[in-house]
């Protein structure tokens, strides 16, 4: 008998209502085809989920301190995401109507208890990685130490980058 996954009908969550990262149709379109892509063994990168889950919240009913500028303002009681917003709307546009319980994890303590909307605001400025909280990327390793194809692939843009590949051929070579 095969093990039963548990699923979560995306129907259920919401979509983060003042979620700070926007994306371009062009950035949408290579996210679902990121999705749909496969390796040379068949493994799909969707599967990629599962180490990089949808971060999801419940909204208290009543917030704390009578803040009104919360990111998710109307959305008390609800299910919301906190990060994966745009991974969400490609998993729609793709057809789904629910997925694995493990493409999920919860924004819980250690003891059960939901984050404090304190705790969620914090999440969502580190998830979405403003500059300065996440590092800088080094594009020099980047062009030097990563395959090309697999850059592309995931939508980096190198006229957006202050390298190129063509600088890659113009390493000098040491004499043995």
């Amino acid at each position: 008998m095969g093990k039963r996954v548990l699923t979560t009908y995306l129907g259920k969550l919401h979509k983060l209502s003042n979620n700070p990262r926007e994306i371009s149709d062009g950035s949408f379109t290579m996210l679902c085809e990121s999705l749909l892509r496969k390796d040379s063994e068949g493994n799909g990168d969707i599967e990629m989920l599962r180490a990089n889950p949808l971060v999801v919240w419940m909204v208290p009913e009543e917030l704390p301190g009578g803040r009104t500028d919360w990111p998710w303002e109307g959305q008390e009681g609800k299910l919301v995401v906190l990060s994966g917003n745009q991974r969400y709307d490609a998993l729609v546009e793709m057809g789904y109507d629910r997925i694995p319980d493990e493409w999920l994890t919860v924004g819980k303590y250690g003891d059960g208890r939901w984050w404090t909307p304190e705790h969620a605001e914090r999440f969502i400025l580190l998830a979405n990685s403003p500059e300065g909280v996440s590092g800088e990327t080094d594009y020099e390793k980047l062009v030097r130490k990563f395959n090309e194809e697999c850059l592309r692939a995931v939508g980096i843009d190198f006229a957006q980058t202050p390298l190129d590949f063509q600088e890659r051929t113009s390493e000098p070579v040491e004499d043995e």
